[in-house]
């Protein structure tokens, strides 16, 4: 039955496609039944196609959002580990600086410490620089000169003693004048040193001066604790006045 059917329907779609009118009315009828069914049909292919069209679409767009969502998380991923790393850096430039920091205030503090102990245990002899007149300056002999030259004859006589190991050191005040360069301020180490051992040590400061007094001079040298002693004497006996005025100091100063 159903090949005579398909027969016919062939026959007919044959007579459609001929253009063959002598058609009884039966096939006529089935003629446009037919057509409405293969136009049913090429709609709802078409329609399928339509979804199908759609349906791919839909996943270009959902397959290109995921590989946009994948690169975003990689690109969030790498985000993230730079600062991880700019952390790390941080963390480890904080470590430095903070030993670094230690380190300056332990020497800070220590060195505080130690300039506090040696000011407070300090029983040095300190010569000052002597004035002397404008024609020493002139031949050379300026106040630092003569003033070393007074230490000497202190360190010889110090040396050829026979006393204890409990001695005075001595010392040139001059001699720790290092310069500390501070804004608006000019103001030295060796002021700073000088303070502290003032203030704590038992230091004995010793200066003097030299006067001409018409073809002579005169030599004063005065210090903590002993009185001031003069030495009269000719230019060129300076040397002499000096040896002088250092055994005078130093049976002055030493215990």
């Amino acid at each position: 039955m159903k090949n005579k059917t398909s027969k016919n329907d062939a026959g007919l779609g044959m007579n459609l496609v001929l253009g063959n009118n002598k058609m009884d009315p039966q096939m006529d009828a089935r003629a446009a039944q037919y057509l409405e069914e293969h136009i049913a049909l090429a709609k709802a292919q078409h329609e399928l196609l339509k979804i199908e069209r759609e349906r791919n679409q839909r996943e270009v767009a959902v397959h290109d959002l995921h590989t946009e969502n994948l690169r975003l998380h990689n690109k969030t991923l790498t985000a993230q580990r730079a600062q991880l790393r700019a952390q790390h850096r941080h963390e480890r430039l904080s470590m430095v600086y903070q030993a670094v920091l230690s380190a300056v205030a332990v020497a800070v503090l220590g060195t505080i410490v130690y300039a506090i102990y040696t000011a407070a245990t300090d029983h040095s002899v300190v010569v000052n620089q002597f004035q002397v007149p404008p024609v020493f300056v002139a031949t050379g002999n300026d106040g630092t000169v003569v003033a070393s030259e007074f230490l000497d004859q202190l360190q010889i006589l110090r040396a050829s003693a026979l006393t204890s190991s409990a001695s005075r050191t001595l010392q040139g005040a001059w001699s720790n004048n290092i310069q500390l360069q501070i804004p608006q301020v000019h103001i030295s180490l060796g002021d700073i040193r000088r303070t502290l051992h003032n203030w704590l040590g038992h230091q004995i400061e010793i200066s003097g001066e030299v006067v001409m007094q018409g073809k002579q001079i005169a030599l004063t040298v005065r210090g903590t604790g002993f009185a001031a002693r003069t030495f009269y004497g000719a230019p060129a006996d300076l040397h002499n006045l000096l040896a002088n005025a250092a055994e005078y100091v130093y049976v002055q100063v030493e215990p």
